[in-house]
């Protein structure tokens, strides 16, 4: 009895039963009964429902709105120009170069120099005047020329790029999307991306907006350094004498679960920044438990500062902040002004009045 079972269990697993659920059945053939891996997609994973799928990038006055899995992968400026490049999980997606221009700009040279390096010895050449949906209000007002890339090495990839002078900033960019033909709305995500792209604002205050640290800064701020590791995002805007720094550490339940704020405050800033000695007092700080801070009044303070107006150093002399805990977002943040105004706790305050805390960031 026990043969006729085995080949009974063998005849099923091979498929050749008509009683097999996966099997062949009746009139069809091996081929039309083999079962089939589903095709591949190339679209991004699903969300849950409710999650956002588009969020904010800002940084020194550019302003974009970018699909929620993209992150800033790269960042570099000074005096001479910058560059940034935003990431998705896989690959690089959009890059951004700019530079300072007093006249003379020509898009259509500025787009040749920009690829000459990037296709030399490759098969491609850039397709000048593409029509780049979603654009016109992102452009208004600046010399520009658009262009798009498909080589023969990646041909279900395609770039929309566009090169542009802002008459204003007097400066110059390149601006560049990759998108994949596989993916059914490449197009329509073209025009959010783009069609959202501001150079500067006409505002009295800029958005600053990256890893999940998100504040509005007076415009008149320009990047001066950025921090970025493990948990802890920093990035800092000034101008001659004042300077701005904005940050956050998550996972702040674990940083307080064997300490207070005053020695989260002693271990992670005082220590490393050698500033021992700041006055430091509790305070309430958007609702939320934290401390402010400022250095000390030195004597003769007034003798000292007509000192350096005199001989013009433009150094901020003193430093006053805030440093408070948001249990909303599980996250420590910490607002520093260096001005040469003592204990400016009004001015600080109202920094930190700007800081999206409790916003909740993807």
């Amino acid at each position: 009895m026990a043969a006729p079972a085995a080949n009974v269990q063998t005849q099923a697993v091979n498929g050749s039963s008509a009683e097999g659920g996966g099997g062949q059945g009746p009139g069809m053939t091996r081929d039309q009964g083999a079962r089939r891996l589903p095709e591949p997609t190339f679209e991004p994973p699903p969300l849950p429902p409710g999650f956002p799928r588009w969020k904010r990038f800002a940084w020194d006055g550019w302003d974009l709105t970018i699909p929620v899995d993209w992150d800033l992968g790269a960042i570099e400026f000074g005096p001479k120009g910058g560059f940034l490049r935003l990431d998705d999980e896989f690959e690089p997606r959009l890059m951004l170069k700019w530079q300072p221009i007093q006249h003379g700009f020509d898009p259509a040279k500025a787009i040749e120099k920009y690829l000459g390096k990037r296709l030399k010895g490759g098969d491609a050449k850039p397709r000048l005047g593409a029509a780049i949906p979603g654009i016109r209000e992102a452009l208004k007002g600046m010399e520009h020329e658009t262009y798009t890339l498909v080589t023969s090495s990646q041909p279900t990839y395609k770039a929309w790029g566009l090169s542009a002078y802002c008459p204003r900033c007097r400066r110059a960019f390149v601006v560049e999307m990759s998108t994949d033909s596989r993916v059914d709305d490449s197009e329509r995500q073209v025009a959010r991306v783009l069609g959202s792209l501001r150079e500067h604002t006409d505002e009295r205050l800029t958005r600053w907006e990256a890893f999940g640290l998100s504040c509005d800064l007076p415009s008149e701020l320009r990047a001066a350094e950025t921090r970025f590791s493990q948990g802890f995002v920093s990035m800092a805007a000034g101008e001659r004498g004042r300077h701005v720094e904005v940050a956050r550490w998550s996972l702040a339940g674990i940083h307080l679960a064997g300490m207070d704020l005053r020695r989260f405050f002693s271990a992670y800033l005082l220590k490393a920044r050698n500033s021992q000695r700041l006055h430091i007092e509790d305070a309430a700080v958007l609702s939320h438990p934290g401390l402010q801070y400022h250095s000390p009044r030195r004597v003769l303070e007034p003798l000292r500062a007509g000192i350096r107006r005199r001989l013009a150093v433009y150094r901020p002399a003193h430093l006053t902040g805030m440093l408070w805990h948001c249990a909303t977002s599980n996250r420590i943040l910490m607002l520093n002004l260096a001005s040469n105004t003592p204990n400016d706790i009004g001015a600080a305050r109202l920094l930190a009045s700007r800081v999206r805390c409790c916003k909740v960031m993807f």
